[in-house]
Formats: structure tokens, sequence, C-alpha cells
């Protein structure tokens, strides 16, 4: 699970983002990363330009719903017997 998270992070969001940037505010390392003060062209793998930071509200919101999310899905792989 954690290896999908990374691999989330460090690949699958930035392609997105990067080919998107309407979509890329609304994606859960940008919003982090927008909300800790990283400008667009910045950050560590880079945000990608162009790229207008939602209110911290709506990031706020984006990383709680990336949470349940994420609880779900590990809810669901943990109550399947994996025998």
């Amino acid at each position: 699970m954690i290896i999908a998270v990374f691999a989330w992070a460090f690949a699958v969001e930035l392609i997105v983002g990067g080919t998107a940037t309407k979509v890329a505010p609304y994606l859960p390392y940008t919003a982090a990363a927008m909300m800790a003060g990283v400008t667009s062209g910045g950050g560590m793998p880079p945000i990608p330009r162009g790229v207008i930071p939602l209110a911290f509200p709506g990031a706020a919101g984006v990383l709680a719903g990336a949470a349940v999310l994420l609880a779900a899905v590990a809810a669901a792989a943990v109550n399947r017997d994996i025998t």
C-alpha cells in the first residue's frame, strides 16, 4: 500500500498534473505542497508551472478526501483473508 502511495505522488500525479494543469490543484500532493507554500514550478518533485493553488479550505478538503479514500482502500484490503 505504501508503495502505491509513493508511486502516485512521484509518478502518476506528476504526469497527470503536468498534462492537465486545470486538474492539478485537486491532486493530493499538489494540494499539500501548495498549502505548505510551494509556488508553481517549485518543490521536489516540482509542481507543474501554471498551476493556480486552491484556497486553504479547498486544499484541506482535497487532502481529507484523499485520506478517507486511502483509509477505505486499506480497510478493504485488511479485511480480506490473505492465506
